[in-house]
């Protein structure tokens, strides 16, 4: 089985296996939820497998079910794009970003870009790519 490379995990503060800079290899019991982050949306099936829910779970630590129910959420994992161009593909953003496992936090229309400010990180996440 092969490591997965993650861009951003949120972890419980405690030594990491193996640190460099920004580079760690964390214990699965350490990760809480990780972030896929992406400038643009260049890529939508490796993005969107990125985001499944199996390969979430595989690399973060299974809470119990008490904590789960208290956080709103069975899985954690976000997609981040950090620009949308208007000829980029839609692939399945829009059922990631409505089911709350993705948002858009510039959208460019041509020569516009419409910026969010109702991004957050929770369930029912609405993102500034909505209409």
């Amino acid at each position: 089985m092969s490591l997965p490379q993650i861009d951003t995990i949120a972890w419980v503060p405690c030594p990491a296996v193996f640190e460099v800079g920004e580079f760690a290899l964390v214990p699965r019991s350490n990760s809480l939820g990780v972030l896929e982050v992406k400038s643009f949306y260049y890529d939508p099936p490796k993005f969107e497998a990125a985001l499944e829910p199996g390969r979430i779970r595989s690399v973060t630590e299974l809470l119990e079910e008490e904590m789960r129910n208290g956080l709103g959420a069975d899985i954690f994992g976000l997609g981040v794009i950090c620009l949308r161009q208007a000829n980029q593909g839609p692939g399945n953003l829009e059922e990631l970003r409505n089911s709350g496992r993705a948002v858009v936090l510039v959208r460019s229309e041509g020569r516009q870009k419409r910026t969010s400010g109702e991004g957050h990180l929770s369930p029912g996440l609405h993102d500034g790519d909505h209409n």
